[in-house]
């Protein structure tokens, strides 16, 4: 048996219907999960027995339409899925293995490119899933970028770009020694770029969060401009290197 306290109610786990008379002989037990409603007993797909905590009606995007939604102290599924597994720390939550596993979804894919080349986040979600509302769009937005999933797919897709106008490594890093050098250099836009660059080619080192706070949020991809303007950056350094030659 799994006990857990939650807002001063025992919530339990059992790991069969025996267990769970012992405790409750008299209970109302329902054995297809699906029927039930919030604080019912239910028997789960792998016959523990637990209850329904919450039960509501949203939008399941593996099926592109509403689907009951059930939460229990085994985590979050809909009704179209499966009830089973061990106990969740965070069952108000897919679990994080669950949603980093997921392959990208039609609307991910298009969000991720959009954000990539510069499109605000917020503005982004709002034109590639189905809500008008911009504060729900700011939430799912931030709890989409926070996932590694979102995150390597807009890192791929940023060093497409970069590959594309011959970014690499080794220029990162020439680039970085010439401002560094510079005694004039001032170019903000410049220094956030490398910054930026060093961040995606893993050559920057991991700070403490507070320290990454004073550098500014995290990188979500760069604005067209930004793009020609280090295009046309990247051409002039080769070309200089011409002359010197």
């Amino acid at each position: 048996m799994y006990k857990r306290i939650i807002k001063g109610v025992p919530r339990y786990i059992f790991k069969n219907e025996k267990e769970f008379r012992s405790t409750f002989p008299d209970a109302e037990l329902i054995q297809d999960w699906r029927e039930g409603e919030e604080n019912d007993w239910v028997v789960t797909d792998d016959n523990k027995i637990t209850q329904i905590l919450k039960r509501k009606t949203m939008k399941n995007t593996h099926i592109r339409a509403y689907d009951n939604y059930f939460v229990t102290l085994l985590g979050p599924c809909f009704a179209s899925g499966k009830m089973q597994g061990p106990p969740k720390k965070d069952f108000h939550t897919f679990r994080k293995k669950d949603v980093e596993e997921k392959k990208l979804s039609w609307r991910e894919i298009r969000f991720v490119k959009m954000v990539a080349h510069g499109e605000n986040p917020t503005q982004a979600y709002l034109e590639c899933f189905e809500t008008n509302n911009k504060e729900t769009a700011k939430v799912k937005t931030s709890i989409l970028l926070r996932q590694t999933r979102i995150k390597k797919e807009v890192e791929k897709e940023v060093e497409e770009l970069l590959t594309d106008i011959g970014v690499d490594k080794r220029w990162t890093l020439e680039r970085a020694k010439e401002i560094i050098e510079n005694e004039e250099t001032s170019d903000a836009v410049k220094i956030r770029a490398l910054e930026n660059f060093m961040k995606i080619q893993s050559l920057y080192p991991k700070e403490r969060r507070s320290e990454q706070l004073l550098l500014g949020q995290a990188f979500t991809g760069f604005s067209k401009e930004e793009i020609m303007e280090l295009s046309g950056a990247k051409v002039k350094v080769i070309e200089r290197g011409k002359e010197e030659d």
